[in-house]
């Protein structure tokens, strides 16, 4: 049965949001949405679904990210100053963290470990 044009915006707008919690394969959002939404729908259907899906979120128009950003960096500073009143310091170290994480200056670190063999250590030693 051919859906609404209402009911496919519905579909549409569901599996753009499936996509934005991370649900990716194709495969388990057609298991998603047949188990759980009871969505009687083909592959080819999900997949022109999906294809809407994604020119929806590339659509959307960010205009007031900037605002957003500076509520968030805001409502975070808000939040420092009030645990720093109540000393609570983790709660303050973990908004700073989330302050940073906003800007982007967190640099996520990667340890690298390696086997030297005794000969090489031998050659730096002497």
């Amino acid at each position: 049965m051919k859906s609404s044009e209402f009911e496919k915006e519905k579909r549409v707008y569901r599996i753009a949001e499936l996509l934005l919690d991370g649900m990716t394969r194709t495969r388990d959002i057609f298991r998603y949405v047949s188990e759980n939404e009871k969505w009687d729908v083909t592959t080819r259907t999900l997949e022109n679904y999906l294809a809407e899906a994604k020119e929806f979120i590339r659509s959307q128009d960010y205009k007031d990210l900037d605002l957003q950003l500076k509520k968030s960096l805001q409502q975070l500073d808000n939040l420092i100053y009030k645990n720093l009143k109540i000393q609570d310091y983790r709660e303050v170290r973990n908004c700073i963290k989330a302050k940073a994480d906003l800007l982007g200056l967190v640099v996520e670190k990667k340890e690298v470990t390696a086997k030297v063999s005794e000969e090489i250590i031998g050659m730096i030693i002497k």
